[in-house]
C-alpha cells in the first residue's frame, strides 16, 4: 500500500532518515550537499531557471538572448535575498551593476516591471505565469540559465529499493506516466501558463 505523507520543505531529509517515510519524491533538487545525507534517483523531472526581463530594456538595446542580458555591462537584477534567483544571474553576468536584494518575490518583479531593475530570474512554471501577468513590461526568455535536476531521495544503503526506483523512471514515457502526466497538467500549462510545450518542458532536459 502506498500512503502519501504531506511533510514541510525543511523536514524531508529528516523525516526519511528518521524511518518515518520511505522516499521523498516531490521536488527534491540533487546536490552534493544532500548526496552526503541521503542517495538520490536518476533524475526524473527537470527544473529550468529563466529570466523575466523589462521589455523596454530589450528593446532598446534589441537583445532577445539571456547571454545578451547577462554581457550587458552593469545589468541589474533583482531577486529575493538569500536565494539562488539572485546569486545565479549574478555570477553568470559578465560585469553585473549592484544587485536589488527584496524580501519577496513579488517586489522583485516590481522593480523589473517598473525598470529599476533590468531582470530576475524564476523558476520556468513561474517566471510563465508572471510572464503573462505583465504582458506590456515584462518578457520570457525560455533559454535557461541553469536546470536543477529533481530526483527521489532515499535512505542511504537502500541499493535494492533505489534500483527499483529508477527502473520504474526509466519507463516513464513507454510505461504511459507520462502520457497521464500529459492529459492531466498540459491544459493548466500551456493555457494558465503559456508553455507551448506543456509539462514536457519539464520532463525533458534538452
Amino acid at each position: 500500500m502506498i500512503v502519501v505523507v504531506d511533510i514541510s520543505f525543511g523536514n524531508r531529509i529528516t523525516e526519511l532518515n528518521l524511518g518515518e517515510i520511505d522516499v521523498i519524491i516531490a521536488s527534491m533538487t540533487i546536490n552534493d550537499a544532500r548526496r552526503e545525507v541521503i542517495d538520490f534517483s536518476n533524475p526524473y523531472v527537470y527544473f529550468p531557471q529563466v529570466a523575466l526581463v523589462n521589455t523596454a530594456f530589450l528593446q532598446a538595446n534589441n537583445y532577445t538572448t539571456i547571454q545578451q542580458v547577462l554581457d550587458h555591462d552593469q545589468v541589474v537584477f533583482a531577486g529575493q535575498k538569500g536565494t539562488i534567483f539572485l546569486s545565479l544571474p549574478t555570477s553568470l553576468a559578465k560585469n553585473p551593476g549592484p544587485v536589488i536584494e527584496t524580501d519577496n518575490v513579488g517586489l522583485a518583479l516590481t522593480e523589473v516591471s517598473t525598470g529599476a531593475a533590468q531582470a530576475t530570474v524564476l523558476s520556468l512554471l513561474a517566471a510563465a505565469t508572471n510572464a503573462k501577468a505583465f504582458p506590456d513590461t515584462m518578457t520570457l526568455i525560455l533559454e535557461p540559465l541553469s536546470v536543477n535536476n529533481i530526483g527521489m531521495g532515499v535512505r542511504k544503503g537502500e541499493e535494492a529499493f533505489l534500483a527499483e526506483i529508477n527502473a520504474f523512471i526509466a519507463q516513464m514515457e513507454t510505461g504511459g506516466v507520462n502520457d497521464r502526466l500529459r492529459d492531466k497538467y498540459n491544459p493548466t500549462i500551456i493555457d494558465e501558463f503559456g508553455l507551448e510545450e506543456g509539462i514536457d518542458a519539464l520532463l525533458n532536459n534538452d
